[in-house]
C-alpha cells in the first residue's frame, strides 16, 4: 500500500500559531461598573426627587469603562491575578472615577 505509517512519520504536523489577544481583565471593567452604579445610587438617595435619570447612568458607565481601561494601562493590573483584588481595584477605579466628575460637573 502507498500510505504507510513509516511514510507518514516524516510530515511532522506543525503545532498550531497562537496570536495572543490582548487580556483585559474582566474583573476590573466589572467592579469599575459597580462601583459607578454605587455612586449613581449614591447620588439618587441624597437627590431630594428621588428618581432615576438614565443619562446619569448611562454617563457613569462610560466613565467607568474609560477609567478601568486607562488604570488597566496605566498600573499594569494584568499582573494582579486574584479575583478579588481585581474587583477591589475595579471598585474603586469607577467609584472614584464616577464621583469626582460628578463633582467637578457640579462647580
Amino acid at each position: 500500500m502507498f500510505f504507510t505509517h513509516s511514510w507518514l512519520k516524516r510530515f511532522k504536523l506543525k503545532e498550531q500559531v497562537v496570536i495572543p489577544m490582548a487580556d483585559i481583565p474582566i474583573l476590573i471593567l466589572a467592579g469599575s461598573l459597580f462601583g459607578a452604579a454605587l455612586n449613581i445610587i449614591r447620588g439618587v438617595s441624597n437627590d431630594t426627587s428621588g428618581e432615576l435619570d438614565y443619562k446619569k447612568l448611562l454617563g457613569g458607565g462610560v466613565i467607568a469603562i474609560v477609567s478601568a481601561l486607562g488604570a488597566i494601562v496605566a498600573l499594569d493590573v494584568v499582573a494582579v491575578t486574584e479575583p478579588v483584588t481585581q474587583l477591589v481595584v475595579g471598585v474603586l477605579v469607577g467609584f472614584g472615577a464616577d464621583f469626582t466628575f460628578s463633582k467637578l460637573k457640579k462647580e
